[in-house]
This record gives C-alpha cells, sequence and structure tokens, in this order.
C-alpha cells in the first residue's frame, strides 16, 4: 500500500494544511457574519408572532454554524505562531488574533447571554440597540479586517507564484469559502425559521432587506468566482491544471443555472408574495441534491488546489512510502 508523504524545505513551512483552515475559517467567518448583522438582525425586529419558535431555531442553530468556527478560528490563528513561514511577518498573525478575540469576546459574553431575553422577549429594541452596534464594531469590522490580512498572508505565502495568476486563485479562494460561510446561515439557519414564522409576519419579515442588498451580500460573490475562473484557463499557478479549473467552474455554472431556472422562478418568487410552508419544504428538500452537493464538491477541489499551490510554491518534496 502506497502512502503518499510530504517533506518541507524548512521546518517554518511544514503545515500548510494549518495555513488552509485558518484561511478558510477567516473567509467562512465573515460571510456568516455578514449574513447574521446584515440580513438576519436586519428582518428579526419584523417578528411578532411565534417569538419562542423562531429565536429559538436561531439560537440553537447559531452556535454551530458561526460561535463554534469563531472560536476555531482563535485557536487556529494562536496555532499558527509555531508554524509561520519567515515571509510573513509576524505582526499580521497578532493582529489576526486580536480580531478573532474581540469575536470570541462578544461570542461568550453577550451573544451567548443574550439568548434567553431573545427567545423570550423576541428582537425588541433593546435588544436590537445592543446587539446591531456590538456586531458592527466587534464582528463585522474585525472579520473584514482579518479577511484583508488573510488576503495578504496567502499573498505572501504564495510568493513564488506569479502575481496575476497568484491573485486569481486567492479571489477564487476566498470568495468560495465566503460563499461557504454565507451559505450556511442562509441554508441551515434561516430556511429552519421560516418553517415557523407567522404567517402574519411574512411579508413584512421578507420584505425588510432589500433585494439589492441581499444580491450584494449573498448572491454576486456567490457567483463571482465563474468570472475569475475563466482567465485561470490561462493564468493559473503552477499546480493548477486546465483540468482542475474545469471541475470548479462545473459546480459554480450548475448552481447559477439551477437557481436561475428552478428556485428562484419556482420557489423564492412566489415566497415574495405569500407565505407557503409546502413551498419552504420544498425548498429545504430539494437544496441538498441541487445545491448543495455541488457546493461540497466545490469546496474539497478548492482545497485541494490550496494544497497543490503550497506544494508547489513552497518547495515542498513529496515521496512514496510502501
Amino acid at each position: 500500500m502506497n502512502i503518499i508523504i510530504a517533506e518541507s524545505v524548512g521546518k517554518k513551512q511544514q503545515n500548510p494544511a494549518l495555513l488552509l483552515v485558518y484561511s478558510i475559517l477567516c473567509f467562512y467567518c465573515l460571510g456568516a457574519v455578514m449574513m447574521i448583522n446584515f440580513c438576519d438582525y436586519r428582518s428579526f425586529d419584523r417578528i411578532h408572532e411565534n417569538v419562542t419558535q423562531v429565536f429559538g431555531v436561531f439560537s440553537r442553530k447559531v452556535v454551530l454554524i458561526y460561535y463554534v468556527p469563531a472560536v476555531l478560528l482563535c485557536l487556529c490563528t494562536a496555532s499558527l505562531w509555531f508554524y509561520t513561514p519567515k515571509t510573513i511577518p509576524r505582526w499580521m498573525f497578532w493582529a489576526s488574533l486580536l480580531f478573532s478575540f474581540s469575536a470570541v469576546i462578544i461570542i461568550l459574553f453577550v451573544l451567548m447571554p443574550a439568548q434567553p431575553y431573545l427567545v423570550s422577549k423576541g428582537f425588541d429594541g433593546i435588544i436590537k440597540n445592543r446587539l446591531v452596534p456590538l456586531g458592527l464594531y466587534f464582528q463585522v469590522i474585525p472579520a473584514w479586517l482579518q479577511a484583508f490580512l488573510a488576503f495578504f498572508i496567502l499573498n505572501a505565502y504564495f510568493k513564488n507564484v506569479n502575481p496575476f495568476n497568484r491573485i486569481l486563485f486567492i479571489g477564487v479562494f476566498a470568495l468560495v469559502f465566503y460563499l461557504v460561510g454565507a451559505d450556511s446561515v442562509e441554508k441551515f439557519i434561516n430556511y429552519p425559521i421560516w418553517t415557523v414564522v407567522c404567517p402574519a409576519d411574512w411579508l413584512s419579515f421578507r420584505a425588510s432587506v432589500p433585494i439589492a442588498q441581499f444580491l450584494s451580500i449573498y448572491v454576486v460573490p456567490g457567483f463571482f468566482p465563474i468570472f475569475l475562473l475563466v482567465p485561470m484557463f490561462w493564468w493559473r499557478p503552477q499546480g493548477i491544471t486546465k483540468t482542475f479549473v474545469f471541475i470548479v467552474l462545473l459546480p459554480e455554472l450548475w448552481a447559477c443555472i439551477v437557481t436561475g431556472n428552478y428556485f428562484v422562478p419556482e420557489i423564492q418568487e412566489p415566497l415574495l408574495k405569500a407565505y407557503s410552508l409546502p413551498l419552504i419544504e420544498e425548498l429545504i428538500k430539494d437544496e441538498f441534491p441541487l445545491r448543495s452537493t455541488a457546493l461540497i464538491m466545490l469546496i474539497v477541489v478548492t482545497a485541494i488546489l490550496f494544497l497543490r499551490v503550497a506544494r508547489h510554491s513552497q518547495g515542498t518534496v513529496w515521496n512514496t512510502v510502501e
């Protein structure tokens, strides 16, 4: 049985997998934070009935979808101190650790203690005036700063790659995992919430987030990698073949086609006009086979491409051992 192992040229370059996990969590948490703060919080004050059910779902789901990844990001950032390549300035990781730590502090000492009140009273003026500004200053802004730092860290880590090819690849990588974070909030938090929203609140609840805002936070970042992948057929880092580019492009195109031809006209547009529990249940039922499988494929292939680019750019020697 053959086992593939990797040996790095230097001690500081021995763990690209840890940098991969750190980068994934940075962009994932940014996507999740943007959806929670600019879509969920903007609509929660429209919930007047079924308060306990709606915010009970939110309080349970958000722990796994956002709180746990935020804590893991903080731990992962601290771990990177021991595996930092010399090409990456240490101050970047100190700054990144500060930003991730601020998000964890807010989770532990503000968001989680606020959950019982949220479930019993709803998103009233008191909780809204507290969570919205704190979310902006201690979650959204730090998450953006941390994502910019992650971009610069990857740019320094892949310094041996042609600059234009490098930027294209990092852009695709960042947008894919931003989408994963935003998509996780939409599918695993928002869709279950829709099933328990009172029909009397539905139209106001759905209209609370402007379509342009939703598109800019969720839809456009989700499909923009298509425009970056096309030039990668000609300009791409070493280690990525045209076949890999096509494999990444395929699920993006499939999601775009199935969303535009089925999910939007058959489900989302009717739900903008009236509440329909059967339509929401159909949305949840069809989501995994039609779109989530493509997203899983996108996640796996993008992670593999990261490790392939890291192998070539860092001069890692791969050996086959019996």
